[in-house]
């Protein structure tokens, strides 16, 4: 989630508003401070069900771009530990269109 609030220029929270200043509560969270930001979303874990929650009415993202930032940046992140955990060093880059470019790079053992 710190990956994702960081891309959005946002900051983690565990609360959300909706439009009408209502709170709720979220495992983790964005929120995009400022005129024109995001008042948040987040993502609930309900009875082992993940969920993606907040209010999209007036937003310039819509929840649905933000479930799929989220699962694009988690997938990202457990490849990338992945591909370290191989010995791999890694780097990521968000494409225009949000999709994730991941590199991995690794030692081929030669050494002088």
């Amino acid at each position: 989630m710190e990956a994702l609030a960081k891309f959005l220029g946002g900051q983690v929270v565990t609360q959300v508003e909706d439009f009408s200043g209502r709170w709720a509560k979220v495992v983790a969270g964005v929120m995009v401070p400022g005129a024109g930001g995001i008042r948040g979303f987040g993502v609930t874990l309900t009875g082992g069900q993940v969920a993606v929650v907040g209010d999209d009415y007036m937003q310039p993202m819509k929840i649905e771009s933000f479930k799929k930032l989220f699962e694009n940046f988690y997938t990202s992140v457990a490849v990338q530990r992945a591909l370290n955990a191989m010995g791999y060093q890694t780097n990521a880059n968000v494409r225009p269109n949000k999709n994730i470019v991941i590199r991995g790079v690794k030692e081929t053992g030669y050494y002088v």
